[in-house]
């Protein structure tokens, strides 16, 4: 099931598929601010995700409840995703139209 969705993921990102991202792609304020914004949600934090100088984000859970090895890895499959649509956004900007 993984392969696939990493092969869905590569797919979506080859094909022409743009997604906008609105908003800081930085959480300002490192796990205090990530408490305060899981907390928001009724979560608590679970983790915090760096990726290269580009982003960073927060991990949040359901209170109580342990982060599974599967929800780990979906996560990775979704940082993975946006790593692929940052890479590519500044090559389609630069691209003639």
């Amino acid at each position: 099931m993984r392969g696939r969705t990493v092969v869905a993921v590569l797919a979506l990102a080859a094909s022409g598929c743009t997604t906008i991202f609105y908003g800081s792609p930085k959480i300002d304020g490192g796990r205090a601010k990530c408490e305060e914004v899981c907390a928001t949600w009724k979560m608590e934090l679970a983790g915090m995700v760096q990726m290269g100088d580009y982003s960073n984000g927060c991990i949040c859970q359901v209170p109580g409840k342990d982060l599974t090895p599967h929800a780990a890895a979906a996560v990775g499959e979704a940082v993975a995703g946006v790593w692929v649509q940052a890479q590519s956004a500044p090559k389609q900007q630069q691209a003639p139209r």
